[in-house]
This record gives C-alpha cells, sequence and structure tokens, in this order.
C-alpha cells in the first residue's frame, strides 16, 4: 500500500548550523502555515511518555439527590421557557508548546508509516431503518445535541431539556427541563451543555451538564446517574464544584464537556475558561465508581474529548486533542499528531498517562462553512468525536477543504476557498495502551468532503464502529447557495482502508434563513451517535435541523443499519433522452455525488401542455438479491417543476409511478426502496437490468399563457442492496 510517508516533514539528524540555512530556503520555497496567539494552558505541558497523578478533590460534592422521573407530572413538560443563549466559546489562540529539546527527540525519531488517505469510494451506504423528531426549540441558542441509546430507549439531551423516546415506536415519554423545577434538583439558573452516555459496564444512564452562576463566578457540574437500563425509574443526582484556578489564582469555570465510564470510573473532561482574566486549559476528572470519590488535575493540553464506550469490558478510559501543523522556529516544518490521554483508573490515586501518534497532514479550519449567505462556526480548533468499541478508537474533527497533500500548501487564511470544510476521520488500535508499553497504531485515515470549487462543506462529524467491523459517520452538509442536510456516511471492512461512501440525506433544513445572523452562525457545538447495544448492525444518530423563524431549530433521531457483507452498488449502464435535448454529461454523470459532472436536458415545449424534460435509463441490478434502493439526485434551473419517476413492472408490462418529487433549484437526492418482491418484478427476465424513466414538466398554468422553460439536471443515479 502506497503511505505518504514520503511527503512528511520529520527532519532527520537536526544540527542547527547546518540546516538553518536550507530550512529557510524550502520555508521560502513553499508557502506554510504558521500557528501564532497566546499558550492556552496554565500547567506545563505533559510529554509522550509523561504520567501524572490526579489529586483528590475533597469537599467538591455540594448534594446528592434521588428522585424518581415517575413523580413528574404531566411526564411530557408542554411549556418552553427562555433561557437566553449561552456563552460563546471563547477564541483561544494556541501556539506549539514544543522546546528546541522537544524538537530534537521529535527530529531524531524514525519517521512513522501512515495509511494513505481514503476517501469516498466506499459502497456500503447506510439504510434508514426509522426516524422520528427529537428535542425541538427550547429557548435556547444553538442546540447542542448529544444522545445514548439503552436496551428500550433512546436517550436525548439537548441545551437544557431531557427526553426519553420509546426505541421501537419512537413515541415521546418523557420530557422535562434541566432544571431544579425539573430534572436536576438543585441546580442553579444557567444549565447548559448536557452530554449523555450509556455505561454498558453499570448497564445505565449517565447525564452531565454544566451549572454556571456568572454574577457569582461559581461553575458547577451536575451529574445524574440512572439506577438500571430503563431511564423511567429511579436516579441519583449529585451537584459537584467543577471551579478550577489557573497557576495565577484565577477563577475559571468548566466548558465543553465530555464524558466517558470504564469498569472503574466515571471520566469528564473540561475547557476552563477564566470568569475575568488569567489562561485557559483542558482539565481532567475521574469519579470512582466504588466510592464516589473524585480526582482531578491539568491535562496540559486545550480541548480533550473522550472517547465514549460502546462495549463493556476492561480497559482504561481515553481521551484525543489535536495537535495542529505549525513551523517550528518559524521555518521548519513540523507535522499534526494526536495527543492521546489515558486515565489508569485502577491506581490509587488515578494516574493521568500521555503518547503521541502522528497522523496525515491537513489544513487547520478557523474560519466558518458558508451557507445560505451565513457562515456556520465549526469549532475547527478542538477534536469534534471520539468512540471507543473494544480496543478501537474512532475520531472525526473538521477541517479545511484545499490542494494539502503535504499539508503546507495552503492554510485557512490563504487558501482560494477558506469558507469549504470537510470531515477528516480516522481510527486507532489502542493495544491496550497504556495498561502496556506499546503505543497505539493509526489503522486508517480519510476525509468526508467535495472537490475543492463545489462550495458543499461538511462539519460537526460524530463517529463509530460497531463489533462487526462497520463504520457510520453522521455529519451536517451544506453549501454556500444551500441549506443544511443532515448526512451520514458508512463503511464496512471489505472496503479500501479510510474509505466511506457517498454521504446519504436523512434530514434537511428547508427554512435556513433568519434576519439575525448571530442566532445561525452557531449551529451547534456536536452531533449524536450510538452503538444499539441489542441490534449489531444498528447505529443511531441524531443531529440538528433548522424548521421556521417561529421555532428556529429542531432535532431528528435516526436509526440507521449497515449491511456488514460485500454490496454491490450499481449506476446507469445507459442513458436515452426521451423529451428535451442533453446539453452537458453522459453516461459518467451518474457515478459521483458533487462532482461538475452532471447530467442535463434543456426541456422542449409540448404544445397545449408546457415544457418537458426526461430520460430513460437503464440500471444494472446484478447482485442485488434482498431488495434494493434506488437514489437519483436532481435539480432544475427554476423552482416548482414537478417531477415524475417510473419504473418498468415486467410482470405487468407497464410502467408503474414510484415517486413525484417536487423538484427544486437546489439539487436534492431521492431515495426509493424496494422490496425483494417489488425488485423481481422490476429486473427483465435474462438481464436483470431495471428501466428507469425520470420525467420533469412544467405544466401551462392558462391557456395561451407558455411554461417557461427550464435546464433538467441529474447528479446521481445508483441502486445498491438494502437488506430487508
Amino acid at each position: 500500500m502506497e503511505t505518504i510517508s514520503t511527503k512528511r516533514t520529520i527532519i532527520k539528524g537536526f544540527v542547527v548550523p547546518v540546516l538553518a540555512l536550507s530550512l529557510v530556503a524550502l520555508a521560502a520555497a513553499q508557502a506554510r502555515p504558521v500557528v501564532t496567539g497566546d499558550t492556552a494552558n496554565s500547567s506545563v505541558a505533559m510529554k509522550p511518555g509523561e504520567v501524572r497523578v490526579l489529586k483528590p478533590m475533597a469537599n467538591r460534592v455540594k448534594k446528592w439527590t434521588n428522585f424518581s422521573t415517575t413523580k413528574f407530572f404531566p411526564q411530557i413538560a408542554r411549556t418552553v421557557t427562555s433561557r437566553g443563549v449561552r456563552p460563546s466559546n471563547p477564541e483561544v489562540k494556541t501556539s506549539p508548546r514544543m522546546t528546541f529539546e522537544d524538537f530534537q527527540a521529535k527530529s531524531r525519531s524514525e519517521a512513522p508509516s501512515l495509511p494513505a488517505l481514503g476517501g469516498l469510494t466506499g459502497k456500503t451506504i447506510p439504510t434508514l431503518a426509522s426516524k422520528f423528531p427529537g428535542i425541538s426549540f427550547t429557548g435556547s441558542v444553538p442546540p447542542d445535541v448529544s444522545m445514548a441509546v439503552g436496551p428500550t430507549h433512546v436517550v436525548q439531551v439537548v441545551n437544557s431539556n431531557i427526553a426519553f423516546y420509546n426505541k421501537n415506536s419512537g413515541q415521546l415519554e418523557f420530557f422535562q427541563p434541566l432544571s431544579s423545577a425539573g430534572f436536576l434538583p438543585g441546580s442553579g439558573s444557567f444549565v447548559f451543555d448536557p452530554r449523555v452516555v450509556f455505561d454498558t459496564d453499570a448497564n445505565q444512564f449517565v447525564v452531565v451538564a454544566l451549572d454556571v452562576d456568572f454574577n457569582r463566578n461559581e461553575s458547577y457540574v451536575q451529574l445524574a446517574f440512572s439506577d438500571d437500563a430503563n431511564p423511567h425509574g429511579n436516579w441519583k443526582v449529585a451537584k459537584v464544584d467543577n471551579s478550577f484556578d489557573d497557576a495565577g489564582g484565577n477563577p475559571r469555570w468548566g466548558d465543553y464537556p465530555t464524558v466517558t465510564t470504564s469498569q472503574n470510573s466515571i471520566v469528564l473532561t473540561f475547557n476552563h475558561f477564566p470568569f475575568f482574566n488569567g489562561s485557559a486549559g483542558g482539565t481532567i476528572w475521574v469519579i470512582r465508581k466504588s466510592d464516589k470519590e473524585i480526582f482531578a488535575g491539568e491535562a496540559g493540553a486545550f480541548s480533550v474529548s473522550l472517547a465514549k464506550k460502546f462495549t463493556p469490558g476492561p480497559g482504561s478510559p481515553v481521551g484525543i486533542s489535536l495537535s495542529f501543523p505549525f513551523l517550528f522556529l518559524g521555518v521548519i516544518p513540523i507535522d499534526p499528531s494526536l495527543n492521546i490521554f489515558g486515565v489508569l483508573d485502577e491506581m490509587d490515586p488515578p494516574q493521568l498517562a500521555l503518547t503521541s501518534v502522528d497522523i496525515p497532514v491537513f489544513v487547520r479550519q478557523a474560519e466558518g462553512a458558508e451557507v445560505a449567505g451565513f457562515q456556520i462556526d465549526t469549532i475547527g480548533d478542538r477534536m469534534m468525536d471520539v468512540t471507543r468499541t473494544a480496543d478501537d478508537v474512532l475520531f472525526a474533527f473538521t477541517c479545511n477543504v484545499g490542494p494539502d497533500a503535504d499539508g503546507y500548501e495552503f492554510s485557512s487564511v490563504d487558501q482560494d476557498e477558506p469558507l469549504q470544510t470537510k470531515v477528516r476521520w480516522g481510527e486507532l488500535n489502542m493495544r491496550n495502551w497504556p495498561n502496556t508499553a506499546l503505543d497505539p497504531t493509526v489503522t486508517q485515515v480519510g476525509d468526508v468532503g467535495f472537490a475543492l470549487g463545489t462550495k458543499r462543506s461538511v462539519l460537526m462529524p460524530a463517529i463509530a464502529k460497531n463489533t462487526q467491523g462497520s463504520v457510520i459517520l453522521v455529519a451536517t452538509e451544506c453549501k454556500d447557495d444551500a441549506t443544511p442536510k443532515v448526512i451520514a456516511t458508512s463503511r464496512i471492512p471489505s472496503d479500501p482502508l479510510g474509505a466511506m461512501s457517498i454521504p446519504e440525506v436523512f434530514a434537511s433544513s428547508p427554512n435556513f434563513a433568519l434576519d439575525d445572523a448571530e442566532f445561525v452562525s452557531r449551529w451547534g457545538d456536536y452531533a449524536g451517535v450510538a452503538l444499539d447495544p441489542q441490534a449489531l448492525d444498528t447505529f443511531w444518530g441524531s443531529h440538528e435541523i433548522f424548521t421556521d423563524p417561529s421555532t428556529r431549530w429542531g432535532t431528528e433521531i435516526f436509526k440507521l443499519r449497515v449491511k456488514t457483507s460485500v454490496v454491490t452498488t450499481n449506476s446507469f449502464s445507459s442513458v436515452t433522452p426521451i423529451f428535451g435535448t442533453n446539453t452537458a454529461g453522459n453516461i459518467s454523470s451518474f457515478v459521483t455525488l458533487g462532482d461538475d459532472n452532471i447530467y442535463k436536458l434543456q426541456s422542449e415545449l409540448v404544445t397545449g401542455r408546457g415544457n418537458y424534460a426526461g430520460y430513460e435509463a437503464v440500471l444494472p441490478t446484478a447482485g442485488l438479491v434482498d431488495g434494493g434502493r434506488l437514489n437519483l439526485n436532481m435539480y432544475a434551473s427554476i423552482d416548482g417543476v414537478s417531477g415524475f419517476v417510473y419504473v418498468f413492472n415486467y410482470t405487468q408490462n407497464r410502467f408503474d409511478l414510484i415517486a413525484t418529487p417536487r423538484i427544486k433549484s437546489t439539487a436534492q437526492t431521492i431515495q426509493l426502496t424496494f422490496t425483494t418482491a417489488q425488485l423481481a418484478a422490476y429486473r427483465a427476465p435474462g438481464t436483470g437490468d431495471m428501466l428507469v424513466r425520470a420525467v420533469a414538466l412544467n405544466t401551462d398554468r392558462r391557456k395561451g399563457l407558455v411554461a417557461p422553460s427550464f435546464e433538467f439536471g441529474t447528479d446521481l443515479g445508483l441502486i445498491t442492496i438494502n437488506e430487508l
């Protein structure tokens, strides 16, 4: 397998007097980004191989409360109280914390062999099993979506509310505010940034929410534990003081929590920011399950994201922070790495270990993704999501789209398309680190994004892997002239390393528009993803959609399946215009979504009826024996064009009308599912081919008034297996 190790920039045998001039020449010959700014952390940065002892935090628990959810009446609260806009993430410009000795040690180490970057070449498209609305507008902006799945229920938390859903029916069974009058007795007036996980070792749900009083400079975290796998019933709630002074004694409040569990502990991380003056820093907190004793310490890195644990069994909690590409001494290019923190929670007191692995170079996203006249804040300074299944850890974050094969040609400030983003994801095999001396290894790395210049961005990812080896990634997709969508992409073990499938759209935001851009520039800080603990091939996702100016936003919860066997995906083998004139594109236009190769027809006038455009295409279905799903991505140059999709029924010797989409000027994908019986009727005897007819028309509204002509385009036409 080809690797990119030859393109990396670690310098061997560094000698200052000899190499300085050549490195200056190298830097001048190729533009390279420079990361500057104030140091983010008040503590001394940890070094790979270092172990720190976490300190006991006495008297941090202010109050333990026991209650039952059955006491609430009604179970579903009907009122929404505006809680105001949550505090923005303070901007922290981190500077590389590497000494000259650190650089010498790094330059002497052997350059690692990294896997080549994968793209959208996977063939396994996730199948939508069910979908239902999640929590909608609660009075706070923006929504921060988190979810967890147990044997019978989905628990979702968004901003200052919590909801329980029946996993099978999607029925909302419980909805309450995260407040002193609701789910969190003893909480203050401002609760935000909730997270929820399902502890597979303790068989319980764990909810975390921030509780900050900015008038009194007080910072707390609310912790809630269900007594079993059913969220209905008894819970235990703790209010914990999580204020953490910096080295100068300046008080700080905890923001951006992440949470995970192990057999021994509940582990949390925070970004601690000063109330007024002082330094920011990342902290790690360990709550021992046996006696609820709390330990904490500075992580020595900003924004550590913990790996949510999806499978029971041993394994130390781990978290990851990003180290960005930079120029050491202004001239020496240093490649990015993952700082991996491991919590040795079997120790008393627990210890924090650090190691580091290099990853392929990327361009940091320092701005936002452009959409519909606004910008979405990508939170591009941190790792967005990390999850763990057995000994494999998956990670995902947002970075820039661009020609960054060597990582330094462009940066977010001089790149031609600075507002187009992609998601970088990857996988690590932990090799039982930090409980062994073996460092984790990078298994695969890939990008989910679109070609530079298409203006299509992917951001806000969440990622997970099941025990069968399938991976799913949920994210937001947007375009400068189109509204945001919820997408998902997936892979199975037989796909090339780093490869994901072309993203599928599972929800959209057709009314993404507000007068005040400040309300839409924050799209939320994360998405939800979880494994189903009872169905091996099933994932759950949750993400934000925009609804309308009166309700502002909503969320969707969807159940996705990923078939683990080898899947055949077929595109059109031939296409013939039946109305209109072919002006661009050919049979290859239907293969790849999001490129510039689009099959286009200019409509023709049918007297007395209107303007028509349409084609017939042959779709091979060899290998599709368990049913199938047809995907068509279409647009018209004007809105209001009616669409009709037919498939020829060989048992009835006629075309069946199977869809009547309203075709818009914004391209959209329609997904049509066929059962095994339907597919048998639509396959031609002998060849097994399917004949598809797609027609777009703009009818005459009045006699004597001719409807405008239009262009009809299709960017994708394929069928994939859909195990039913």
